[in-house]
């Protein structure tokens, strides 16, 4: 094993050795703990409100009812006592007013009437209410009689002596009652505190034991995790750089291949005509000889079917016949296979056309076999010869990139299961807490849930950068339309992709991924540095090429100006991602009209199976 090979295998078990799985559980875990003893508090809080508004409701009832009891003493002693011009009608009704109050609150107090949640009185506040109840009974037929209107006045004085007798007694024994309602409110009140007191500290026991036990052991794994990958980048660099030479004998190699005097690309004939569904009424002998079927009998009967019987997937068919119809023509590069089960490739064009209101397809063509099999007998010549110079140092880069590509995804799955970017904030907040001042202190609890939920939402963001998990699953144009959108939604720029030929194929993954991070550092730099508005992710391809372009409408800046060793390790790591995959990048700048970062990838070769 070489020396790069003992790197990488080094890097590779030293990353293996790292796993934030147990810490993210224990995370999910006390963040839980913290929900539900916030939920409990206000639960407790609530129950707190009303029960506070019931006691001051029962005390100013039971307030009440003193007032009641001097004012049936008052009237009664008016009634039997008069003065002169005296309205005895309206004390009368005034009397019976006031004992019907006194009488029905008297009763609903005793039962805990007033009690909305379902609480009774204590036993303490039964018991003053049983030794009043004798006096209460005396003072209410007392002013009943009084009522009576067949009362001699001998009985009324009577009466009136039996309610100025128990008055005292009633009013003494009220006060008690009054008094044990306000004591036990306040017990309430006291037991409140308490509790809330304890779930505020096992709240803070909670986060103080995130922060030790989980935040901190995480931090330190990431902050190796990231030295080890910068050792692993600088080492790439150094090999890229000896590559280099190599790479330069390579072009040069197929360059002598493009020089090759190559045979004239034939003219395109017209191979067949097809109804809107794609039913071909016409198919020429030029298509019926290539396709190797007995003269007269048609080759293809409906194109739509032939391509998918071809191979070519149902939604890539469907949408190259809504590009037809809808734009008029569709061209691009077909492999098909003959009756003999030999290969055959055209340079295909699919043309709409509209004759004296009759809509028809044709379907024109030229044959490229004769090129396509003459380039893969070249390469085919030359490929032992290059790949034997190029080889190991080409294995050494790969499987470095690899290496950096594997990492980040391991990294965007253990962040986004639980490491966060916030700590210092979290950590400030925590010193902060106070628990001699109470509402200040729910009200930082409250601030560090808030800034908990942006710790979350931060590693899901960081983990999309790192290794979208879509990419292996739908492909490049999938995840540059989800990334434009997710660009847009953070920055303060317009983000917008367009795929302008509705490109659909899926690319080999070291492609897609190679792409995808070009696009990426290109748009971060636009935001970064253009000092625009809009940003938009072009993509167009041919048969030969896709094409993605980066376009700002920045302040731009003087390419030429720039030296190499000026260039940012961005646009170093852009152009040698390019190199990689074989591909051409292009960065064009003006002053005051923005920058254009272009990127040009060849399709031969690169398309991958899964299409």
């Amino acid at each position: 094993m070489n020396e790069e090979q003992t790197y990488i295998a080094n890097l590779y078990t030293k990353l293996r050795e790292l796993n934030f799985r147990g810490l993210g559980r224990l995370y999910i875990v006390a963040i839980s703990i913290v929900v539900i003893v916030m939920l409990a508090t206000q639960v407790l809080i609530q129950n707190f409100i009303n029960s506070q508004q019931q006691d001051a409701t029962v005390v100013n009832i039971a307030g009440r009812q003193r007032m009641l009891s001097q004012k049936i003493t008052k009237v009664a002693l008016q009634i039997i006592h008069p003065v002169e011009n005296a309205d005895l009608p309206s004390l009368q009704e005034e009397l019976k007013q006031a004992r019907s109050l006194w009488n029905d609150s008297h009763t609903k107090l005793k039962n805990s009437s007033f009690f909305t949640d379902g609480s009774l009185n204590s036993s303490k506040v039964n018991a003053l209410y049983e030794e009043m109840s004798p006096f209460y009974i005396k003072i209410l037929n007392a002013s009943d009689s009084i009522l009576n209107h067949q009362s001699s006045p001998e009985e009324l004085k009577a009466n009136l002596n039996t309610i100025l007798s128990n008055e005292s007694d009633y009013l003494n024994l009220m006060d008690k009652i009054v008094f044990q309602y306000n004591h036990e409110a306040d017990q309430r009140v006291e037991r409140l505190k308490d509790t809330e007191l304890m779930l505020l500290l096992i709240s803070l026991s909670i986060v103080a034991f995130e922060l030790f036990f989980i935040f901190r052991p995480t931090a330190r794994q990431v902050k190796e995790t990231v030295q080890e990958l910068e050792d692993s980048k600088a080492h790439t660099r150094k090999l890229l750089k000896e590559t280099e030479g190599l790479y330069h004998s390579l072009g040069l190699a197929y360059q002598v291949l493009t020089d090759k005097e190559e045979e004239e690309t034939p003219p395109p004939q017209l191979l067949a005509k097809a109804d809107e569904k794609g039913n071909t009424f016409l198919q020429t002998d030029f298509f019926t000889n290539l396709m190797e079927y007995p003269q007269g009998e048609r080759a293809v009967r409906n194109i739509k079917t032939w391509l998918i019987e071809e191979g070519y997937p149902k939604d890539f068919v469907e949408n190259l016949w809504n590009i037809v119809l809808n734009k008029g023509v569709w061209n691009g590069e077909v492999k098909v296979t003959s009756l003999e089960g030999d290969f055959i490739w055209f340079d295909m064009n699919i043309i709409k056309v509209d004759n004296n209101g009759r809509t028809f397809i044709l379907m024109v063509g030229a044959d490229l076999t004769t090129q396509k099999e003459a380039e893969e007998v070249s390469k085919e010549i030359n490929r032992e010869k290059i790949d034997k110079e190029i080889r190991d140092q080409q294995i050494r880069s790969a499987l470095i990139m690899q290496g950096q590509e594997e990492e980040r995804k391991r990294i965007s799955k253990d962040i986004h299961d639980g490491v966060g970017q916030l700590l210092t904030g979290l950590k400030f907040k925590l010193e902060s807490v106070n628990l001699k001042h109470e509402k200040r202190a729910y009200q930082q609890i409250k601030e560090i849930k808030e800034l908990v939920q942006g710790i979350i939402s931060e590693s899901r963001r960081i983990a999309f950068n790192l290794a979208p998990s879509s990419l292996s699953d739908y492909g490049i144009v999938s995840v540059l339309n989800k990334f434009a959108k997710e660009a847009d939604r953070l920055s303060e720029y317009n983000v917008e992709f367009v795929n302008t030929t509705g490109f659909m194929n899926r690319l080999e993954p070291a492609v897609e991924v190679n792409v995808y991070r070009i696009v990426q550092e290109a748009v971060n730099n636009a935001i970064k540095y253009a000092d625009g508005e809009n940003i938009k992710i072009l993509l167009e391809h041919d048969t030969r090429q896709i094409t993605l372009s980066v376009i700002d409408d920045g302040i731009g800046f003087k390419l030429h100006e720039m030296e190499e060793d000026q260039k940012g390790l961005g646009l170093i790591n852009m152009e040698e991602r390019t190199n990689f995959i074989n591909g051409e990048f292009k960065l064009r700048s003006t002053v005051g009209e923005g920058t254009k970062a272009e990127l040009k990838v060849p399709l031969n070769g690169i398309i991958s199976s899964m299409n």
